[in-house]
């Protein structure tokens, strides 16, 4: 191997016969390395010595690796093992975390622990997050752990959540978390939203869990709107269940908001409803919007259904336009159509 005159070569050669070469006879493969100039095909050797050895014995490789100089070679090694090691022994992963120096290298480490102990030890991660430094990595890690922890130790979960400063961010997570938890025990995820003491989170948590609960169990979910008091806060509420209902049963979305018998709510809900189903069904979504009674509220959904379908068909929802009996919806749906028709072109 040290025959070869070219580099890429020589370097695939070492790679290839290291993890061997360790096995029968690590001594000698030791004071090869030791011989071996400083540079990166040193520095590759470090990694697959230590990815070969930490699989026999974790102990010995981590107790080699920190006897290594100090340098690119020994973090890009203890880099190589994070992942194994922190399945294998996750308490001996964060001693090797807390004795690395801060930089680049560290928080690689960090990153590749953490991916894999959120998922099998979520609270040993908590450990781990205090050598994270705040920033955007710490906040996402903090989002995919709290996740974990949630159906678990809900408590554990919003206390780290809390420790975030963006307040919108906060409120983001608290969100995702409420509906993570509601897909395995909704009824748990429910009275724990509940349970929140800020009013804005806890509105946008509980219109999140709308949208699961409405598919899941539709007369309880219309029970507890019913139920609620705050006008506000039921409008929010509506809004979720009938947009998540609007992509895989419209027909449902919109006699949902029939049977409210609110005109102000069917003017705020039903547009939403008619652009997700105009979207995925124009023709559908034509007819429905013949049937509804005439008037304003009519005349406003089929301008909307009109805008929606010209977006990939333009020239049916002219000809669909033409039909149109009220002269004002008539003109508006036309220049919706031309003005879409005329981006499409601009773009093209």
């Amino acid at each position: 191997v040290e025959s070869m005159n070219d580099p890429k070569i020589q370097d695939a050669a070492y790679q290839s016969i290291t993890g061997q070469w360790i096995k029968e006879d690590r001594a000698a493969a030791m004071n090869h390395l030791d011989s071996m100039k400083p540079g990166q095909q040193k520095n590759q050797l470090y990694q697959t010595i230590a990815s070969q050895w930490i699989r026999e014995s974790p102990e010995e490789a981590v107790e080699w690796i920190q006897s290594l100089p100090p340098g690119q070679g020994r973090n890009q090694a203890f880099q190589s093992i994070s992942w194994q090691l922190g399945e294998q022994d996750p308490d001996l992963a964060m001693q090797i975390v807390k004795d690395m120096p801060p930089g680049r290298n560290k928080k690689q480490v960090v990153e590749h622990l953490m991916q894999r102990m959120i998922h099998n030890d979520p609270e040993g991660a908590l450990t781990m997050l205090d050598e994270m430094p705040p920033g955007r990595d710490r906040n996402n890690t903090i989002r995919n752990l709290s996740y974990q922890l949630v159906q678990t130790n809900p408590e554990k979960a919003l206390e780290l959540v809390d420790s975030v400063s963006n307040p919108q961010e906060k409120q983001s997570m608290i969100s995702s978390m409420a509906s993570t938890w509601a897909r395995t025990d909704f009824d748990s995820a429910l009275e724990w939203v509940e349970s929140l003491e800020n009013d804005k989170t806890r509105l946008q948590a509980m219109s999140n869990l709308g949208s699961t609960w409405i598919q899941n169990n539709p007369d309880a979910a219309m029970d507890y709107v019913n139920m609620l008091e705050d006008p506000k806060e039921k409008q929010q509420m509506l809004r979720s269940m009938t947009s998540s209902l609007a992509h895989q049963d419209p027909l449902s979305a919109t006699a949902l908001i029939e049977d409210l018998n609110d005109p102000q709510l069917e003017a705020e809900l039903l547009p939403n409803v008619l652009n997700s189903w105009a979207n995925n069904s124009p023709l559908e979504a034509a007819e429905y919007v013949a049937s509804m009674d005439a008037g304003d509220t009519q005349n406003k959904a089929a301008v909307n259904v009109a805008r929606q379908w010209a977006e990939f068909e333009p020239e049916y929802a002219a000809e669909w336009v033409g039909n149109f009996e009220d002269h004002k919806s008539r003109t508006k749906a036309y220049e919706s159509i031309i003005q879409t028709w005329a981006n499409q072109d601009m773009e093209s």
